[in-house]
């Protein structure tokens, strides 16, 4: 919602907590937490005010970052540990704070502007009974200041006492019987897809993430979370390399402006278990930016790692013998728009494509063209999207939902998934921030950890 009040329960954040986290304005802490951990409430969008109350003594690196819209955070003189970084990307914020706290000498150093007067509007907290009053910053909190620019009487939040009366801690307790059944649901969250339905509804709009959805027969499906009787084995995914933890460079010297084609040996291309599973090593032509064309002998069975990241290759013709592409295998090859795998190909790794012509041209490509919003490889790779529907179908023959195939798509709300699916892989889902639920699901066995980082559906919700 708008406005959120952390129950006095939670004594630890973990970072990413909010990260992303789209349409709340207004966010207090609760006073059992000792400290704000890094990335905690990076990427917001919308936040404009928060307050941290005087038990809290750290704010770690990034943990207010990248929030345009951020006005005011309001720091206790608890907080006596600040991480330089921990407002950077969110030029609108001005620390509300006492003289020389922790925090008006953090503003001053840095160049954020400190308020010693609160600037909050006169809706803040309005949805949570008794918790409309100013936070109390420690004492001199209301020092007399010339904030004349910044605060007006008419948008700023009464004095009233700091202490919820006990009649509107009980409203909030959950635990509480409570017989007005009205109030029980205004304060306990029951998301709008939940809502049972009579039979005699067909369909209704509700808002979810922020977006009018329109839903027929809800009373026949679940539509939240995941459906009912769907399990997976959580895995992990190999640890990812990256192009930059390795200065290797393998560059050949000359023949900067000519074509030339390699072939390894069967001595170089053995895995490291002795067994014929003939492979391209990991780095094997990375940064080689000389090497533009490249025939892959038939007795290859995987593409390594990062073999071809950032070359200067133009076209390559995966054989039908390779039956795995590793993570970032062509990866920022600038000139690379040429590619063919074929259907013997059942596993490619993250960002084995990223930063190619071949992967960018498609994205932007006519949506309405023959191969659709969905880009299948290999043996049923669903490898990316580049639709903006808010519901989404995967078409049916879909094995596996590729590493970041629908990564930042902030406009999904649901995904239907066939029968056919049954493996989604790392990061699939990344960022989707409004997705809320998948149907379908009949035939998934394997969930590769962090495939639904930053939307509403957890991991657990396949082991549950």
């Amino acid at each position: 919602g708008e406005n959120y009040v952390m129950p006095d329960t939670v004594k630890d954040i973990d970072a990413y907590a909010f990260w992303n986290l789209k349409n709340t304005k207004n966010v207090k802490v609760s006073s059992a937490v000792g400290s704000i951990p890094k990335y905690a409430m990076t990427n917001m969008g919308t936040v404009e005010n928060v307050v941290i109350q005087n038990t809290t003594s750290t704010i770690g690196e990034k943990a207010f970052a990248n929030n345009a819209a951020l006005k005011q955070v309001a720091v206790p003189s608890s907080v006596t540990n600040i991480d330089k970084k921990a407002f950077s990307g969110s030029p609108n914020v001005k620390l509300f704070t006492t003289k020389s706290s922790a925090a008006d000498a953090f503003g001053k150093d840095n160049k954020i502007e400190v308020v010693y007067e609160s600037a909050y509007p006169t809706d803040f907290m309005d949805s949570n009974t008794g918790l409309e009053e100013k936070p109390n910053v420690g004492e001199g909190g209301n020092e007399n200041v010339d904030n004349s620019d910044e605060t007006t009487k008419e948008n700023t939040v009464p004095s009233d006492s700091q202490n919820v009366s006990e009649d509107d801690r009980a409203d909030e307790d959950p635990e509480k019987d409570n017989t007005d059944s009205n109030a029980a649901v205004n304060n306990g969250y029951i998301h709008p897809l939940d809502v049972p339905e009579n039979d005699d509804v067909v369909g209704k709009t509700v808002i979810v993430a922020g977006q009018a959805v329109v839903l027929l027969n809800n009373h026949e499906e679940k539509v939240y979370g995941i459906p009912d009787g769907v399990h997976a084995e959580i895995e992990a995914e190999e640890q990812s390399e990256t192009a930059e933890s390795e200065s290797q460079s393998a560059s050949a010297e000359g023949n900067e402006n000519h074509s030339i084609s390699v072939n390894v040996t069967k001595e170089e291309s053995k895995g490291t278990d002795g067994q014929n599973n003939e492979t391209i090593p990991q780095r094997k032509f990375y940064k080689q930016k000389s090497l533009t064309n490249y025939e892959i002998s038939e007795t290859i069975n995987s593409i390594g790692r990062l073999a071809f990241a950032e070359s200067g290759l133009k076209k390559i013709e995966i054989p039908k013998s390779v039956t795995e592409i590793e993570y970032g295998a062509f990866m920022s090859c600038a000139d690379l728009a040429d590619v063919t795998i074929p259907d013997t190909v059942s596993a490619i790794g993250t960002k084995a494509f990223e930063g190619t012509p071949w992967l960018k041209s498609w994205m932007t490509g006519d949506s309405g063209s023959a191969d659709g919003d969905f880009l299948i490889v290999g043996d049923g790779i669903l490898l990316a999207y580049r639709g903006n529907k808010a519901h989404v179908e995967i078409p049916d023959g879909v094995k596996q939902i590729g590493s970041e195939a629908f990564k930042g798509h902030t406009e999904i709300v649901d995904v239907a998934v066939p029968a056919s699916v049954t493996k989604i892989c790392a990061e699939a889902f990344r960022n989707c921030s409004s997705l809320t639920g998948l149907t379908g699901c009949k035939g998934l066995k394997t969930v590769i950890r962090g495939a639904f980082y930053g939307t509403q559906i957890a991991e657990t919700d396949f082991t549950e």
